[in-house]
């Protein structure tokens, strides 16, 4: 973030007069100084409109399961897990919490998966159909049918992506076709991806667009330019990230831990 402001600098003010974005307008008004940066990865907070906030409630999310679990097997009710979750995923601010927790479920739910269907092309089918759904299959349907609640949000995406999980993990075939296409690599730099995606997006790829407007006369050649431009510099920021800061991470992890 720090080196991001002092070099690349964020464009978003520009590309959101462009676009007429008022979102895009206050992302990274504030200037970024070395101690703020220190401070927010300890405690963790918004307050340079990064994806920190998010960990945080990863981390609540995990402490919870650790209580939880104590609670669960202390009075021996396995539904309190059940209640935990739903009251977490009602609130917007607990959303997250709740997603992180309702995870830790997963495990026992693919056990009833497998009870209902070993089937693998039954799994496979309820897989692509969710995937389908959430890539934006539903949106198009909500807006046919000129339904409200239809429309994705959170917590539809909640579902459909506990779903797919499930059906991952309660179909050893269908985990092992995943792995052959190469997915694990993937998933190895997700977390990398996304604390990376948005401050790469508001300084590179605002940049970007703000530069190439006015040459072009059809507006998709924008966009497929940025996006081109902006998966490029995305993939060597992440793949450069892990080799330096990964490193040194993993370093100072074992050396905590003893390890």
């Amino acid at each position: 973030m720090y080196l991001l402001y002092r070099f690349a600098g964020f464009s978003t003010q520009k590309c959101g007069v462009i676009i007429n974005n008022e979102w895009l307008l206050n992302q990274y008004t504030n200037p970024i100084r070395f101690i703020t940066v220190v401070k927010n990865s300890f405690i963790l907070g918004s307050e340079l409109n990064n994806n920190f906030w998010v960990i945080k409630h990863m981390l609540l999310g995990s402490w919870l399961i650790y209580i939880s679990n104590y609670v669960c097997c202390k009075f021996n009710k396995q539904k309190i897990k059940i209640a935990v979750a739903i009251v977490l995923l009602l609130f917007p601010y607990t959303f997250f919490i709740g997603v992180t927790y309702a995870g830790s479920l997963l495990a026992e739910i693919t056990k009833k998966f497998k009870v209902i269907c070993h089937r693998e092309k039954t799994m496979l089918s309820y897989f692509v159909i969710m995937l389908g759904l959430m890539s934006g299959i539903q949106n198009i349907v909500a807006e046919l049918l000129k339904i409200q609640w239809l429309h994705i949000n959170q917590y539809w995406e909640f579902l459909y992506a506990m779903g797919m999980l499930g059906c991952i993990s309660s179909e050893n075939r269908l985990l092992r076709k995943l792995e052959n296409w190469h997915i694990d690599k993937f998933s190895n730099q997700s977390m990398t991806i996304y604390l990376l995606h948005w401050p790469i997006i508001c300084s590179f790829s605002t940049w970007c667009f703000v530069a190439v407007m006015g040459r072009f006369h059809n507006f998709s050649v924008y966009y497929w330019i940025t996006l081109g431009a902006t998966i490029i510099v995305l993939g060597i920021t992440v793949y450069c990230y892990d080799k330096v800061f990964g490193r040194v991470s993993n370093i100072f992890l074992r050396t905590v831990t003893f390890r």
